[in-house]
């Protein structure tokens, strides 16, 4: 699905169809199981699609599952959970290449993203010439190798796929196959290597781009928020880059961080965040501040929910680390090649423990069916049981990654992939 829009219309706006849509989509592709599998959700607005889905199926006519219908579909849970959850997770510097890649620039519902032409050549940019980019498609082989690995390991892959396309270059060059499989490989093999270009230099434009003083910065205030989290103090960091007017997403990011983690900023220091951002972008984006604390990303200590009409409040995030033995990456850890993905956020260690212990601390749905189908199906081998997951308000691609790795049978599925600057954005409008 495409929805970025679904959590500041939820909570600006109060429209729920974009729950009915969620629950419209989910009946299309439940309908196309070969039984009704069983329902779990965790959060307000996976329950809500649960109910409205239950309607749907109790209102249509009943049909006759079909045990030989979509057999590779063998699907035993469906589980539905809510992005705010977890808000804190996408605020965070993501840990794999494609990650980084979405946060940088953006990759858009087509798997493309647009850098700087200045920045991906090596040619002095011309002030008096227009910005122009270069658009680089991810739908490749070569960056389906490099999305999952963290981005001081995409080096040492491009290098081992830079190996094995002379080793093939070298075997076409000798002619050891017939002249047909020689023409048949040979467009393959350059199409590869100058995909492997493209991604060498967008690799070299990421590590530019994380080298930059300000980039370091953020990522050390992060994990100073992170690990000392004070609501009663101003973050100097944070103060400094609001006077200097530094890109302003990246600024909300942390106060949202610092916010989240200590349960509410004392008042004092709110105002003080309030009044630079103010003073330095204008009340345009005091309007954005205002709709984030309606979200309930940005809080003060004596928040109301009834004064200020939240309907959805984030957790306790101190109490959860310590539940799930939530552990934030280092950042020399981000920098190794060895870290191929990452730690699993918040979202993820859920999930994962939903998955260990057969969804216990979830919500049960009981839809209407047929036993007899139903029970047939219920006989079958264990270890082909697949679950289904619906992330409710979007998911990282980093996470996504996470969710991939882990070792049990999952398909995956989201209202939309984002990053801290798509949540932002998505309360401007």
């Amino acid at each position: 699905m495409d929805l970025p829009q679904l959590p500041p219309q939820l909570f600006i706006n109060g429209d729920w169809n974009f729950l009915f849509q969620c629950a419209k989509a989910l009946k299309q592709l439940v309908d196309q199981f070969n039984r009704l599998p069983n329902f779990y959700s965790k959060g307000k607005w996976s329950l809500r699609i649960l109910e409205i889905m239950k309607k749907q199926i109790e209102s249509t006519p009943k049909k006759a599952l079909d045990s030989t219908k979509n057999e590779f579909r063998n699907i035993s849970d469906v589980v539905l959970i809510d992005r705010w959850i977890d808000p804190l997770t996408p605020m965070l510097r993501q840990s794999t290449f494609g990650g980084v890649c979405d946060e940088l620039f953006g990759i858009d519902s087509r798997g493309i993203i647009k850098i700087p032409a200045e920045e991906s050549s090596d040619d002095k940019p011309d002030k008096s010439k227009k910005e122009e980019f270069e658009e680089i498609q991810l739908n490749d082989q070569v960056y389906e190798q490099l999305q999952d690995l963290s981005v001081g390991g995409v080096a040492l892959k491009l290098r081992e796929i830079v190996d094995e396309l002379k080793g093939e270059e070298l075997k076409i060059s000798r002619f050891c196959c017939p002249i047909q499989n020689f023409i048949a490989k040979l467009p393959n093999v350059v199409v590869k290597r100058k995909s492997t270009g493209i991604f060498m230099r967008l690799a070299g434009v990421v590590q530019q781009r994380e080298s930059d003083d300000f980039y370091r910065g953020l990522l050390r205030c992060e994990q100073e928020i992170m690990r000392n989290p004070q609501h009663d103090k101003t973050h100097p960091f944070i103060e400094n880059s609001l006077i200097e007017m530094r890109e302003i997403n990246s600024i909300l990011r942390l106060i949202i961080l610092q916010s989240l983690i200590s349960n509410g900023l004392k008042s004092s220091v709110l105002q003080t965040y309030t009044k630079l951002i103010v003073q330095s972008y204008g009340i345009s984006e005091l309007k954005l501040l205002l709709k984030l604390q309606l979200a309930g990303l940005v809080k003060d200590e004596n928040f109301c929910e009834k004064r200020w009409d939240v309907s959805y409040t984030p957790g306790n995030f101190n109490q959860l680390i310590r539940k799930y033995k939530f552990a934030l990456a280092d950042l020399d850890d981000l920098r190794k090649t060895e870290v191929k993905i990452g730690k699993p956020s918040l979202l993820i260690r859920i999930l994962e423990e939903g998955l260990q212990k057969e969804w216990i601390d979830f919500n049960k749905t009981l839809m209407e069916t047929t036993t007899e189908n139903n029970s047939n199906f219920q006989q079958k081998d264990e270890e082909n049981k697949q679950t289904l997951i619906f992330v409710i308000g979007g998911i990282t691609r980093a996470e996504m990654s996470i969710l991939n790795s882990l070792p049990f049978k999952i398909f995956c599925c989201t209202t939309d992939f984002m990053n801290s600057n798509d949540l932002i954005n998505s309360f401007r409008f």
